[in-house]
């Protein structure tokens, strides 16, 4: 198995010489070096890597994990960020920081600002997303485990349903059945939506009660070892369904059926970008009639974090690889009706993989 340590050498391999990076994203701080931060809002660690050196600069309450490779020194508040700094400049005769401008703070860009001769610039995130993208054999087995837990879970809840429960009762439902299946936290704010809620692809539940013949959505997502997966079901409740609905479920389920045809074409070698596959999905949609009621990319990576690189989405021309876990999630909203959303995390390789 490839482990995340030597993830962190395949990082400094790629860093120009007299270089700096300042990590300060907490997916990428965990990914590069174990270190688990709890309250991601809150600065509980910064690395700094070079081609020669990693420092975690960390909380001095939070348990920290030996590593080989890897310094790791108590305070990350901005003035033991620009000691530190300090040293490494002097030591590897450092000219250039590259900084994450999305996370850093303020506080700790205006303190390594004041270290003079020292050029600073932005990070370019590809450089991390090239190697997060692609899953580890270990990332793989978490992504699985979670992914198994959020279909047991739904599966525990879907036949509870009954006429009168609220949609904040089954989020309740669905997450106490997360945690008692080994989910450490859900993966993201569970989505519970009856009748005309189901058009608003992020609705968060209230006090709706389910009814006879109401369609329901439900996007739940476990977390394993700190890697997430991402689920959603549409269904009808009810014997009868509206015929609507039953020509909209058919058309978004041909829709990813054609998603995981295309991803097919990676197992033959062929080239196929994240635009590329949005487009498929889209295209075979708005054949249908209802392309403006498609309002969201085809899916997202997903990893340590629920939304991770590649997106994709009709703009972005990032190749798609074996290894790289993604959600496929075709959907169709028509306001104040209903909406129909499917999706499974899935495994690219020389078959797609559906885990969920």
């Amino acid at each position: 198995m490839v482990s995340k340590m030597h993830q962190l050498e395949k990082l400094q391999a790629k860093i120009p010489a007299k270089t700096a990076l300042l990590l300060s994203n907490a997916g990428d701080i965990r990914y590069f070096s174990h270190f688990e931060i709890l309250v991601p809002e809150e600065r509980e660690a910064l690395l700094l890597v070079t081609r020669k050196s990693a420092t975690l600069l960390h909380a001095n309450f939070s348990p920290v994990k030996a590593h080989a490779r890897i310094e790791a020194v108590p305070g990350c508040y901005p003035e033991a960020l620009k000691k530190k700094l300090q040293q490494i400049i002097g030591r590897e005769r450092i000219q250039e920081l590259k900084i994450d401008k999305n996370t850093l703070f303020v506080s700790e860009f205006e303190a390594v600002r004041e270290l003079g001769g020292l050029k600073i610039t932005g990070l370019d995130r590809d450089i991390v997303w090239s190697l997060r993208s692609v899953k580890t054999a270990d990332e793989i087995a978490s992504i699985q485990k979670a992914c198994q837990i959020a279909t047991a879970a739904l599966k525990q809840v879907t036949a509870r349903l009954k006429p009168g429960i609220t949609e904040l009762e089954v989020k309740q439902m669905l997450e106490e059945s997360l945690r008692a299946l080994g989910s450490e936290r859900p993966a993201f704010p569970t989505i519970v939506a009856f009748g005309e809620h189901t058009a608003l692809p992020h609705h968060q539940p209230t006090g709706a009660q389910l009814k006879k013949n109401l369609p329901v959505l439900t996007d739940v997502g476990a977390a394993y070892q700190g890697y997430c997966s991402d689920m959603t079901r549409t269904f009808w409740f009810g014997n009868r369904p509206a015929e609507k609905f039953v020509e909209v479920e058919e058309v978004v389920q041909a829709a990813y059926q054609v998603a995981l045809e295309k991803l097919g074409d990676l197992g033959g070698g062929g080239g196929l970008s994240a635009k590329d596959l949005d487009w498929e999905v889209r295209n075979y949609i708005a054949g249908q009639g209802y392309g403006s009621n498609f309002i969201h990319t085809t899916g997202h990576g997903l990893g340590l974090a629920i939304h991770e690189q590649p997106s994709l989405s009709w703009l972005n021309d990032t190749p798609l690889q074996p290894g790289m876990v993604l959600t496929i999630e075709p959907g169709i909203y028509l306001p104040g009706e209903f909406g129909y959303r499917h999706e499974n995390t899935v495994l690219l390789g020389k078959k797609v993989k559906e885990l969920t």
